[in-house]
């Protein structure tokens, strides 16, 4: 039994006559799909498609032309391909470490304005001379219920981010 081991061995176990019956016959496919585009984007209807001379020795005249183009443009298409793979990863980079930054920078402002109101609290007691049972007295009747939904909001808000 015989076996093919490379591409060589099988275009040599292949006759001559049968390469050239499939080459012919991909000319003519290819003919075909060109005229079939070409009707297309001009709206004709498909039975005014020819598979002429012309059009057939166009077609063996460019082929080897856009294959060769193709293999010399490959190498670049995939550079570009893999430059705009690059460019989009830095982009979803930025933009995650952006977010991660504006996460921060909210927790670091309802933290400031934390400490804010604990440095205005202490000023107010030592400036007024509040002593404790005068402390007791305001915070549970006026300053109570604000420092609660301060206290409130400020959990939700730091839960939120």
């Amino acid at each position: 039994m015989f076996k093919i081991k490379s591409f060589k061995d099988l275009i040599g176990t292949i006759d001559l006559a049968f390469i050239l019956t499939a080459i012919t016959i991909m000319g003519y496919a290819l003919c075909y799909c060109y005229s079939l585009g070409q009707n297309d984007y001009y709206r004709l209807p498909f039975s005014f498609i020819e598979l002429d001379i012309k059009g057939l020795a166009a077609t063996a005249i460019k082929f080897p032309f856009a294959v060769i183009l193709l293999f010399i443009a490959s190498p670049y298409l995939r550079r570009i391909k893999e430059q705009e793979e690059k460019k989009r990863y830095e982009e979803e980079k930025k933009s995650r470490e952006k977010k991660r930054l504006n996460k921060k920078r909210k927790k670091q402002i309802i933290y400031i304005y934390s400490a804010f109101g604990l440095v205005l609290l202490y000023i107010c007691t030592v400036s007024v001379k509040w002593d404790a049972i005068n402390l007791i007295k305001i915070l549970s009747g006026t300053l109570f219920p604000i420092i609660v939904s301060l206290f409130l909001i400020l959990a939700l808000v730091s839960k939120k981010f």
